[in-house]
């Protein structure tokens, strides 16, 4: 087999294994809102860093995140999770989608949990 040939049969055996394999599905299951922050405070602060932490560390900590953050006196607790089979790359994406969900429809609520088919992510006041 010749070079340009040995590096077509390897470039469809990667689309077909990425293919096989699948992006994460960000399809929308549920979405939930609640209470509202108010903007520029310390919790749409400790919100923001919490989401943001949990969509960038998830798929670096085996897709399943618990974080909280503090500003002032608000502190915000999240938990990220994303299916098994994602890796970190596709986890942090599933994730990001979810975040948008969150900005998109809730904004900064105090709390809010948004669920896609290959992962969810939650935060609120609360410890869970």
């Amino acid at each position: 087999m010749g070079k340009g040939r040995t590096e077509s049969v390897v470039a469809v055996w990667c689309l077909l294994w990425v293919a096989a394999r699948g992006a994460p599905d960000t399809r929308v299951v549920s979405y939930h809102c609640e209470g509202w922050t108010q903007a520029d405070s310390d919790y749409e602060s400790a919100v923001d860093r919490v989401v943001r932490k949990l969509v960038m560390l998830t798929g670096d900590n085996g897709n399943d995140y618990l974080t909280y953050e503090t500003v002032g006196k608000s502190t915000c607790f999240g938990h990220a999770f994303c299916e098994a089979s994602l890796s970190a790359t596709e986890c942090t994406s599933c994730l990001q989608a979810a975040r948008n969900v969150q900005l998109v429809r809730c904004g900064f609520p105090v709390r809010a949990v948004m669920i896609l088919r290959s992962c969810f992510l939650k935060f609120q006041e609360v410890i869970f």
